[in-house]
């Protein structure tokens, strides 16, 4: 993914996304009407931070209800926190000015890379990643999973929808979040693993 993101910074740079970007604008231009710009709105929000609050509340209170825990919640926190401060230096970083024509939304900060799609993807797929862990309905993980992939997808278009960001930026977000997650997650795998094994080590 590091590689990935690299390939993509670098192509962007060289201006070799530019058809991309022209074309996936168009296809949003073609698209456009009231009612689809309105859900297109709704959805976005999904994306911000306090959407993942009001989710991250939700989920905290079932999960200490059905185990008396919350250290997987505390985990989400890191692993975004973490997610949101790379996001920063990356855009900072790269500088690139956001789309100004046909823009819906207003947007702060530089637009390399999407940080809403880099942040759902992130947010939505460590909420996946913990259903497949703790849920054993086979019915409820697959669903779960679609659901929040759409939900995802759907979110970065309506990034390119809106007029916030390029398709590249978008692209970059999505790499830049799978990178992050998987890194994130194949580390909390190994601490638990490690202190499992410290576990039964202590107790033969």
């Amino acid at each position: 993914m590091v590689f990935q993101f690299v390939d993509i910074s670098r192509d962007m740079l060289a201006n070799e996304f530019d058809q991309l970007d022209q074309e996936a604008a168009s296809l949003a231009l073609a698209m456009r009407n009231d009612t689809f710009t309105t859900v297109m709105h709704i959805v976005t929000n999904f994306g911000n931070w306090y959407a993942f609050l009001g989710i991250f509340i939700i989920l905290s209170i079932i999960i200490y209800q059905q185990r008396n825990h919350l250290k997987s919640p505390l985990i989400s926190v890191a692993i975004i926190t973490g997610a949101s401060v790379v996001m920063y230096f990356l855009k900072e970083g790269f500088g690139r000015e956001r789309p100004t024509l046909d823009t819906l939304v207003e947007a702060s900060l530089s637009s390399f890379p999407s940080g809403h799609s880099m942040l759902s993807v992130v947010f939505y797929g460590f909420v996946i990643f913990y259903i497949w862990t703790v849920s054993n309905s086979r019915l409820f993980q697959i669903s779960s999973t679609a659901f929040f992939i759409v939900l995802i997808v759907l979110i970065c278009w309506s990034r390119i929808y809106l007029g916030a960001h390029f398709a590249s930026d978008v692209l970059a977000g999505i790499v830049a979040g799978v990178g992050w997650l998987s890194t994130s997650l194949l580390i909390y795998l190994i601490i638990r693993l490690t202190r499992k094994k410290e576990g039964q080590m202590v107790l033969d």
